[in-house]
């Protein structure tokens, strides 16, 4: 136990010191956590701790996952909804399909680890896209659309691999049926959500203890997460669901004006220090894997992904180019660069079939194109976010007011 807290206290000491170093020359403090990693790793200065799908599910998603969803207001969101629910599913299709062509073609994988990499890079990666706006203080629209897609796009990502998984283990699975497990897995989790953030409400709304209105919103987070794996539901969706109710419905009823305050702080903290404790980790985990054997067929993989993802995200853009809320190239290219791939896709590929062929190079490639995603392409975003057209740039460039905030500036207008 001591030794676990010590190595936990020195994970946070480099996370607060890459944090005041990234501050001080205005870099990305996600790439600055990998990097530091990577030198720890290499050196073999790092603590026995390591990045494992148990560890990155159930310990450090949830915080993440809650507070982007108790600060997305809905007023936001539903000028966007359209445009994101349909990244979230035909984007994640063709960003997995054209993904899988190229790996196929262009680099000779088989088609079953073709497939499997297709689906595990598909989706966004809710920690990269969350920090990385955060950090660079790109707010409005643009940061309303690369978060809640990241936040969404896991479940489609999920049926995707577990679908590819299933055909690699020579199991058929009949479309009818995929659909009703795909459809019940989605509304369960929703409902799920909602359950517990209704329930975490009346109760909090009891007490006028802003400690006790914090515990709450904990339990909900992680009950929520952690009963979703129990009943075979997706415990992002539940997570995101419960924050999203607690974030708009929590601001009119439930919470006290204490507890508002208290649930900004903490779910802002934990979700600081659970995205460095999982950069930091990242960086460690590839200075241990052997990347050197591998690195031709991962420089494919990087353009063969990216390429993936404009083709998506072009596509996805192209109904609603004659729409009042039509997306600009450089807009495109925004959400293009924004969407980095990180430490979910790695734990994706830690649980790949053991029967898989190219196991081992999918594993390695993965790790290199999350990578490149947080150590290159996060360095475009905010270049990017100056560019665009004035519609969009005011949008962009102001960092999202945080609910506090904008809960002072209503009382303030209503004086």
């Amino acid at each position: 136990m001591t030794q676990s807290m010590e190595r936990f206290g020195l994970l946070l000491l480099v996370a607060a010191l890459v944090a005041l170093i990234a501050r001080r020359f205005k870099l990305p403090y996600t790439a600055g956590l990998v990097a530091a990693g990577l030198v720890i790793g290499g050196l073999r200065l790092a603590p026995s701790v390591t990045l494992t799908p148990s560890l990155l599910f159930n310990a450090l998603l949830p915080p993440i996952i809650f507070d982007a969803a108790i600060r997305l207001r809905w007023s936001d969101l539903r000028h966007s909804l359209p445009l994101v629910l349909v990244l979230t599913t035909f984007g994640v299709v063709i960003s997995a399909t054209v993904t899988a062509a190229g790996m196929r073609w262009l680099a000779g994988w088989p088609m079953p680890a073709a497939m499997m990499f297709g689906a595990l890079i598909a989706a966004t990666d809710p920690l990269s896209v969350i920090a990385t706006l955060k950090d660079m203080r790109i707010g409005g629209r643009f940061r309303t659309i690369l978060e809640a897609e990241s936040l969404l796009n896991d479940g489609s990502a999920a049926i995707l691999f577990a679908l590819a998984a299933d055909m690699v283990r020579a199991h058929q699975m009949p479309v009818r049926a995929m659909l009703s497990a795909a459809t019940f897995q989605t509304c369960g989790s929703v409902l799920l959500g909602i359950a517990f953030a209704i329930t975490a409400l009346f109760f909090a709304g009891r007490s006028q203890d802003h400690l006790v209105e914090l515990t709450f919103t904990t339990l909900t987070a992680w009950g929520a997460f952690l009963t979703a794996g129990v009943l075979g539901l997706s415990g992002i969706v539940a997570v995101l669901t419960a924050g999203l109710v607690m974030g708009n419905a929590g601001t009119h009823s439930g919470l006290t004006p204490a507890g508002h305050e208290a649930v900004d702080g903490f779910w802002e903290y934990a979700a600081f220090i659970a995205n460095s404790i999982a950069f930091l980790l990242l960086g460690i985990a590839g200075a241990r894997e052997p990347l050197t054997s591998v690195a031709a067929v991962a420089s494919i993989a990087v353009i063969v992904v990216l390429a993936a993802r404009a083709v998506a995200v072009a596509a996805c853009c192209l109904p609603f180019a004659r729409l009042r809320r039509t997306v600009s190239l450089r807009g495109q290219a925004l959400l293009v660069m924004g969407g980095l791939r990180g430490a979910l896709a790695l734990a994706l590929a830690m649980v790949l079939p053991s029967a898989l062929a190219h196991r081992n190079v999918v594993q390695a490639v993965t790790f290199i194109v999350a990578g490149f995603s947080v150590l290159v392409q996060s360095f475009a975003i905010a270049p990017l976010a100056r560019r665009l057209p004035n519609d969009d740039a005011g949008a962009s460039r102001q960092p999202a007011a945080s609910p506090s905030t904008k809960r002072a500036k209503k009382s303030g207008g209503a004086a």
